[in-house]
């Protein structure tokens, strides 16, 4: 009985996107959520932004307005879309709130202002150790 197994041949991956063009948008959902969170920031959309940002404030459960992280991220997702369908970014109005939270999280965290970023740190500098629970 012959047991050897077939393998393929080793084809060479090519390092460009020969064939992807126009099939593939690098604008992605995070592209598109950095966008309108910019527009919301500079005022540019007919809101102050505050009424935004406080979702995103708070580096403790207990500061959360909706009493916790996870909820104020998904309020700050609920805004975000609903500005981006006002605006006219489909890429966004289309999403689950889940995925512009998740979106929302990568843009945040890219631009050093994630909520454990902010939480480790005093006057712009990061501090290394957590308070001890005391």
């Amino acid at each position: 009985m012959n047991t050897a197994v077939a393998v393929a041949p080793i084809v060479p991956v090519p390092r460009t996107a020969a064939g992807w063009e126009g099939k593939v948008s690098l604008f992605n959902l995070n592209d598109a959520v950095a966008a309108v969170a910019d527009r919301i920031i500079t005022g540019d959309v007919g809101m102050e932004p505050e009424e935004w940002l406080k979702y995103l404030d708070a580096v403790d459960d207990s500061q959360a307005i909706e009493g916790t992280q996870a909820l104020d991220d998904i309020e700050a997702a609920r805004i975000l879309r609903s500005v981006a369908v006002k605006a006219g970014y489909p890429r966004i109005a289309e999403q689950k709130l889940d995925a512009v939270s998740k979106a929302l999280k990568r843009v945040l965290k890219v631009r050093g202002l994630s909520r454990k970023d902010r939480r480790n740190m005093i006057g712009g500098q990061v501090v290394s150790a957590e308070p001890d629970a005391e």
